[in-house]
């Protein structure tokens, strides 16, 4: 119950907020009191409804023409991390209006990062992924970086063959990058706990994309 103090002569206007409602059908109620008596109870009744969600679909593609799905690659927004299917798409549902930062990888590509903008409808995009050229097959299949999860440090195997090491995180920033000078391991104490993308640096231009986990 609202209580205004004044006279009866004359009661300015005046607005109300309500904090930490649930959702649902509420009803509220105000009345003057006056040195001479209580005005008559008014209610108001008023409903509280869930803001509108959308469902963001993108499509990955890449390819030597720059348009052909990818099956399996896997693209993180808020968190939200999903694989590709075979048309090359994801979905994901319930987003608020808002921007969104996102993140595709895939073996082989260049990552790709980016933002996508929910603003009152569904929102339709591609994600173009670039081929990475001139890797080493031999340095791609030997090449390990472990343990995952890890936690205080990463080693990397072949690492004399590595020359730089960028460690990003899920929404595209870099949060590491090293210069290895043929160390084999990276010490991670520093880095929170959550999913990050180790991208390596071969010594011939190879770049080769790990998706590892923080405990």
């Amino acid at each position: 119950m609202l209580l205004l103090q004044g006279f009866a002569e004359s009661i300015a206007e005046t607005s109300y907020s309500f904090e930490d409602l649930d959702l649902g059908t509420h009803t509220a109620g105000v009345e003057a009191v006056y040195t001479t008596g209580v005005s008559e109870m008014i209610t108001v009744g008023f409903e509280l409804t869930p803001p509108p969600t959308y469902t963001v679909t993108l499509t990955v593609v890449g390819g030597d023409d720059g348009a052909t799905p990818i099956e399996g690659a896997t693209v993180t927004i808020n968190n939200d991390e999903q694989t590709t299917d075979t048309d090359g798409v994801v979905a994901f549902s319930d987003l608020l209006n808002g921007t969104y930062a996102y993140t595709a990888t895939m073996d082989n590509y260049y990552n790709a990062t980016g933002s996508i903008v929910v603003d009152g409808a569904d929102v339709e995009e591609s994600i173009v992924l670039t081929p990475i050229t001139g890797i080493d097959s031999e340095l791609f299949s030997k090449l390990k970086v472990y343990p995952n999860p890890f936690s205080n440090k990463i080693s990397i195997t072949h690492a004399d063959r590595v020359n730089r090491v960028i460690i990003t995180n899920v929404v595209g920033q870099c949060v590491m990058d090293i210069t290895l000078n043929g160390n084999k391991e990276i010490a991670t104490s520093e880095l929170g706990s959550g999913i990050y993308l180790i991208t390596l640096d071969g010594l011939n231009g190879e770049r080769i994309v790990r998706k590892m986990i923080k405990r």
